[in-house]
């Protein structure tokens, strides 16, 4: 009898220190200043292996119709801070920026480019990751293309090499 209470007093004792422990409250971490110093940004650098500057890739050719997809990274402080993805044709334009297609793939996929590359931007922003980028519902194949473009461009980051990366485009 005496060990069946000691046993029931052992779990009991576990369990509260487990409910305890739970429930206890994180302490916050101290607030960062927002400027780093030149020690701070060698570190943010060794830490993401990423090199300052300014990274494109691209498609060697347009698409069917016309449209060659782009990705330009800058880096700043070892992030990745600045992300811009779109389609160029010959005349310079931007899929983003054709009123008439956004419009159109709005109706049909409930996205369109000029909100796809926004949020792609700010997944790849908030991760620093190309792997966890989260794919745009209606935008499943310039999700794809985004996701291979910046995972292709991280060797070029971390090495620093900001010539220009063209990639073969994909077979229609």
């Amino acid at each position: 009898m005496k060990m069946k209470k000691l046993l029931a007093l052992i779990c009991a004792s576990v369990l509260a220190i487990g409910a305890l422990t739970a429930c206890s409250s994180k302490e916050e971490a101290p607030a960062q200043s927002e400027a780093t110093t030149p020690a701070e940004t060698d570190k943010n650098t060794e830490a993401t292996g990423l090199q300052d500057g300014t990274y494109r890739a691209e498609y060697d050719k347009e698409d069917s119709r016309g449209w060659k997809a782009f990705v330009e990274v800058t880096v700043a402080d070892g992030q990745m801070t600045e992300v811009n993805f779109d389609y160029i044709n010959a005349d310079g334009a931007l899929k983003s920026e054709d009123e008439g297609y956004n419009t159109s793939m709005k109706e049909k996929a409930g996205t369109n480019p000029a909100e796809f590359k926004v949020a792609l931007a700010e997944s790849l922003i908030a991760s620093q990751d190309p792997t966890k980028v989260d794919a745009v519902t209606g935008a499943t194949s310039s999700s794809e293309e985004f996701v291979t473009f910046t995972t292709a461009l991280m060797e070029q980051m971390q090495a620093g090499n900001t010539e220009v990366l063209v990639l073969a485009a994909p077979a229609e």
